[in-house]
C-alpha cells in the first residue's frame, strides 16, 4: 500500500528532506502589492528578507487555493497513491487547512482516501509532523496508523521564537495584545505557539539574554526525551549557528536541523528572528 504525504510550504522543509522522504509541497503565496509570488518557487527566502528590509511595501500572505491542493492530490493518485495524508498550517493562523479540506472533498468518490490534519503549528514544528508521517509511510504503516501517530505527536511539538521586532506581526494582524508596547520599547520579544495560536511569553533587551532564554526553553524539556530540534533564522545566520552549536553539545542524542525561515512565515516574523522547534518522545 502506497501512502503519500503532502504539506504546505509553511512547514519550512528543505529540498533535500522533501526529496529524501518523498513529501509533496503545496506553496503558499506572498503578495507584494499586485504581484503574487509562490513561496519557494517564484521567490527565494533570501530575496524575501532583502525586500522586507529595502522595499517600501510590507507584503502579505495568501493561502494556496483548494484547486492547488486538488492538483497535487490528483497527480499523486494518478501516480499510484493508495492513500494521502495532508498536514497543514494551524487552522487558527491560516486558511490553508480549510483549502486542503475543500480539496479533499473533491475526491470523496475516489478509491484513494485523503486525510487532512491540522498541525496546530508552523514552520519546522509542523515540518516534524510531515517528516514523521513520511517515515512511517516508508516503513509500510497503514494510513490509519500514520494519522493516529501524527495526531498523538501534535502535543509533543513545541516552538518558541525570539523576534527583533513585532511590526510585521502587528501589520499582519497576528500580534497578541501588548505587542505594540514591546515594539515601542525596542524589546526582543519571545513568542510561542500554544494550541495553534501566537502568544507572547517574555521579553529581553540583550542578545546574550535572548540565547540564554532560548537554551532554557529547550532544557525545560530535557526530561521529556527530546527527539528532534530545529533552529531557524532570518538574516542572522551566525547567531543561529552559535545557538545550534550549543544545542548540539548539550543534546547530542537529538536529531538537529538548521534552516532559514520560509517566506510564508517570514513575512509575519520579519528579519532577525531565531526560532526553535522541538519534538519530544513523551
Amino acid at each position: 500500500m502506497v501512502i503519500r504525504i503532502v504539506t504546505d510550504s509553511g512547514a519550512d522543509l528543505s529540498e533535500d528532506i522533501l526529496k529524501e522522504l518523498s513529501i509533496s509541497v503545496v506553496p503558499l503565496h506572498i503578495l507584494f502589492g499586485s504581484k503574487d509570488f509562490r513561496d519557494g518557487v517564484d521567490i527565494k527566502h533570501e530575496d524575501l528578507y532583502k525586500k522586507l528590509v529595502e522595499g517600501p511595501t510590507i507584503p502579505t500572505t495568501s493561502t494556496a487555493s483548494p484547486g492547488e491542493f486538488a492538483a497535487v492530490f490528483h497527480d499523486l493518485i494518478k501516480g499510484g497513491a493508495d492513500g494521502i495524508v495532508c498536514i497543514s498550517l494551524s487552522e487558527k493562523l491560516s486558511k490553508t487547512y480549510g483549502s486542503a479540506v475543500q480539496a479533499q472533498k473533491m475526491f470523496e468518490e475516489s478509491k484513494c482516501p485523503i486525510t487532512v490534519i491540522n498541525s496546530e503549528g508552523v514552520a519546522m514544528g509542523m515540518g516534524f509532523l510531515a517528516m514523521l508521517a513520511a517515515r512511517l509511510a516508508k516503513e509500510g504503516k497503514s494510513q490509519a496508523e500514520i494519522v493516529s501517530t501524527v495526531q498523538e505527536n501534535i502535543p509533543r511539538i513545541h516552538l518558541i521564537g525570539a523576534l527583533e521586532t513585532l511590526k510585521y506581526l502587528i501589520k499582519g494582524g497576528r500580534a497578541p495584545k501588548l505587542a505594540v508596547v514591546s515594539d515601542i520599547l525596542k524589546l526582543k520579544t519571545f513568542i510561542k505557539i500554544h494550541e495553534g495560536e501566537v502568544r507572547v511569553i517574555g521579553r529581553t533587551r540583550t542578545q546574550r539574554e535572548k540565547i540564554n532564554q532560548l537554551m532554557g526553553f529547550i532544557e525545560g524539556f530535557a526530561n521529556a526525551q527530546i527527539e528532534e530540534i530545529a533552529v531557524e533564522y532570518a538574516g542572522n545566520r551566525e547567531e543561529a549557528e552559535t545557538l545550534l552549536q550549543e544545542i548540539a553539545l548539550k543534546f547530542p542524542k537529538a536529531r538537529t536541523y538548521f534552516s532559514i525561515f520560509g517566506a510564508a512565515i517570514g513575512v509575519h516574523s520579519g528579519p532577525g528572528i531565531i526560532a526553535i522547534s522541538l519534538r519530544t518522545k513523551n
